[in-house]
């Protein structure tokens, strides 16, 4: 629990610091986001199918837009990404971030939403049978949907971060991550999500910082999972070199 404690107080940190930039790219990415919403009606009309109630799909349908590979926040995570590495920052990062990224952040927020679909429709096929051994691999989806939920914290930072940017790799990442700190990883994602309560409870914060502060929380979470591969790596180039 300290790890995420620590990684998320020092993104509150971050966002304090850096506060107006932060205001103005959080009303950036509240803006897209009312376009987003939008598109996104069909997919709450789905899970109502499924038997989900639409406040319940609403609120799920939100909880994703910012936890999500949302497209409004890839200027966000550029932004964020100099900042966590103490460089040089300026707000222009946060346009150059959105023209780079957005149509790959596009596809993978696709990617995620669907996949939770896939999932919802997969446990709700197997809760509802009359079987007891069919409503344990209910169970067992269920787990995959929360698995599929921590992936997405690291999505759209691997995007920005790691020098492939191919669609496969940013997945196959944010899993490795997810799964091989799990418990960092439901921490983070229980601490995001009370974030998201709140903003939902007052609405003033998820037009004026919300996107912005999870933004920074995810993206100093996937730079400090990541100097332990890093480690690694250099400790394995340092022992090759000695040969």
């Amino acid at each position: 629990m300290g790890r995420a404690l620590t990684i998320t107080w020092r993104g509150v940190v971050d966002a304090y610091n850096e506060l107006f930039p932060m205001v103005g790219m959080n009303l950036i990415w509240f803006g897209i986001n009312v376009v987003l919403v939008v598109l996104c009606l069909p997919v709450v009309l789905l899970l109502g199918v499924m038997g989900i109630p639409t406040d319940l799909a609403s609120v799920v349908l939100l909880v994703l837009m910012v936890i999500a590979p949302n497209p409004a926040a890839a200027g966000i995570h550029n932004y964020a990404n100099q900042l966590i590495k103490e460089e040089h920052v300026e707000f222009a990062l946060v346009w150059d971030g959105l023209r780079r990224y957005w149509a790959r952040a596009l596809v993978l927020f696709a990617i995620s939403v669907l996949g939770f679909v896939l999932l919802v429709a997969n446990a709700g096929f197997y809760l509802r049978s009359e079987s007891q051994a069919l409503r344990i691999v209910g169970i067992i989806w269920i787990y995959a949907i929360y698995v599929w939920l921590s992936m997405q914290i690291y999505m759209l930072p691997l995007l920005v971060e790691q020098e492939t940017k191919r669609i496969w790799f940013v997945v196959r990442n944010a899993a490795l991550l997810a799964l091989d700190s799990p418990f960092v990883t439901f921490m983070l994602l229980l601490l995001i999500l009370v974030l998201t309560g709140l903003s939902l409870v007052v609405p003033i914060f998820i037009t004026l910082i919300s996107g912005s502060l999870v933004g920074v929380i995810q993206h100093r979470a996937v730079l400090t999972l990541l100097q332990k591969y890093r480690a690694k790596t250099d400790s394995q180039d340092r022992h090759d070199g000695t040969r």
